[in-house]
């Protein structure tokens, strides 16, 4: 009997990862045995296979259907020869309709006008295919101001890639466009800034910000997509971020993710000074935990760093602790995030990820460019590849992570981090972050401000 692969399903082999499949129901690279992969690579709707237990098994897992059906030329098996990337974030456009006194792209305060051509971005896409890339993310700048963001939405369907996200400041949306996204990437998740009530429009440095984003928040949640807002804190606007996150859920907002203002260059430039300490943030983190409990209803809250907080199951996961002391490998990343993702600027460098990518620029840090080299030479060799390869085992001789009692769990913290809040700018280094919660027992006081809650990976 003939059978074919299941139409949600493409082979792939990658650099330490040779036998695997990309699955559209979860869109992410999920591994093979070699003799599975050897009898998927003949389930192509023309050659008779002799039924035995793996196949059964494949066959009740629904990779493959009985009978003919020709393959699409996603499903069509690639060899993709380079690092396995999970999703990739690319900013399409420098330009932007805000003029965020923050922005995390920027090294100064010029103004970008830096795009990347639809040409571009379509040999980007098709690299992403032959790459093994399933998941985009579109950022910018502001997205929607690319003259060619209706056709990129096209282009990337029917290469058979997911639109995973995309980060917007709202301003530009409408029901034109989201009609748009509904047609093709239905499942999709917006990212919408809103940096509290009354605050808003000083933070993105552009009257009238805040009603839009608003409006924009509420014609996403009308929509049906996923929803999750990303909202600064600092010294200045810290007081509306519990009433504005209270709003969020009434709207019906999904997730909301809170993110301290960090030094980024030009945060530096226009707010000297309004930056939380560590025991600032750490301490109004928890502060926070203990009103807002009283009143959450349904929207999960993200604080950066520190933790990830769902109100319906009452369950916490502490962001600094990552696994389990039982789990502990020292052949793992520095960090998962940018080992499988990565991020793309409108002048086609590549970064480990966005919020890194103001600091390397004013650093001078260059490690690679798909304009210049194409993407899957960076992601085959050279020096993107080293930098997000690098292993935890290299902090074990940093000086303070080897003797440390939390490193199994810790695991050293965010590398970009690390380098940013370090003379030597080196990602071995620990994060300073995570030191301040452990040495400052934060992980037992989002326990007491909790209680009754579950933590998804106890401090051990």
């Amino acid at each position: 009997m003939v059978y074919s692969l299941n139409e949600n399903v493409a082979l792939r082999s990658w650099i330490g990862l040779p036998y695997a499949y990309l699955d559209k129901r979860c869109n992410e690279a999920l591994p093979l045995t070699e003799e599975e992969f050897c009898i998927l690579l003949s389930c192509d709707g023309t050659i008779d296979i002799e039924e035995d237990d793996t196949l059964l098994s494949l066959l009740k897992k629904e990779i493959i259907i009985p009978g003919a059906k020709e393959l699409t030329n996603w499903q069509q098996y690639r060899n993709c020869n380079c690092r396995y990337i999970f999703e990739l974030p690319i900013s399409i456009t420098g330009r932007c309709n805000c003029n965020c006194l923050h922005c995390f792209n920027a090294a100064d305060n010029n103004a970008s006008f830096d795009e990347l051509t639809f040409s571009q971005l379509k040999n980007i896409i098709d690299e992403c295919l032959e790459c093994g890339i399933q998941n985009i993310n579109l950022t910018g700048g502001e997205p929607t101001l690319h003259p060619n963001i209706r056709e990129l939405i096209k282009y990337i369907y029917d290469k058979g890639l997911n639109l995973a996200s995309i980060c917007t400041n709202g301003l530009t949306l409408n029901r034109e466009l989201l009609d748009l996204f509904k047609k093709y990437f239905p499942h999709m998740q917006f990212r919408i800034s809103f940096d509290g009530l009354g605050f808003h429009d000083w933070m993105r440095n552009i009257p009238g910000c805040e009603e839009k984003a608003l409006n924009a928040i509420r014609l996403v949640v009308e929509y049906d997509f996923h929803l999750m807002v990303n909202m600064n804190v600092n010294r200045k606007n810290k007081d509306s971020i519990l009433p504005s996150i209270r709003l969020l859920d009434d709207l019906g907002v999904e997730s909301t993710k809170i993110i301290v203002t960090t030094e980024a260059p030009r945060w530096r430039q226009n707010a000297e000074g309004m930056s939380l300490t560590l025991k600032e943030y750490d301490d109004f983190c928890i502060d926070f935990l203990k009103e807002w409990k009283e009143t959450a209803k349904n929207m999960e809250v993200v604080f950066w760093q520190f933790g990830s907080f769902n109100p319906q199951l009452k369950i916490f996961h502490a962001t600094p602790v990552k696994d389990t002391c039982a789990n502990f490998k020292d052949s793992r990343p520095l960090c998962h995030g940018m080992r499988l993702r990565g991020y793309i600027s409108p002048t086609g460098e590549l970064y480990p990820c966005q919020p890194s990518s103001g600091y390397m620029i004013e650093q001078k840090m260059h490690l690679g460019n798909v304009l210049k080299e194409g993407l899957k030479k960076n992601l085959q060799e050279g020096d993107y590849v080293q930098f997000i390869t690098q292993t935890i085992k290299g902090r074990l001789s940093n000086g303070k992570c080897g003797d440390c009692k939390y490193f199994k769990q810790c695991q050293g913290g965010c590398p970009i981090l690390a380098m940013v809040f370090s003379d030597t700018h080196d990602p071995l280094n620990p994060d300073e972050f995570k030191c301040f919660y452990f040495e400052n027992d934060y992980y037992d006081k989002t326990r007491e401000a909790l209680e009754g809650w579950k933590s998804l990976i106890p401090l051990e």
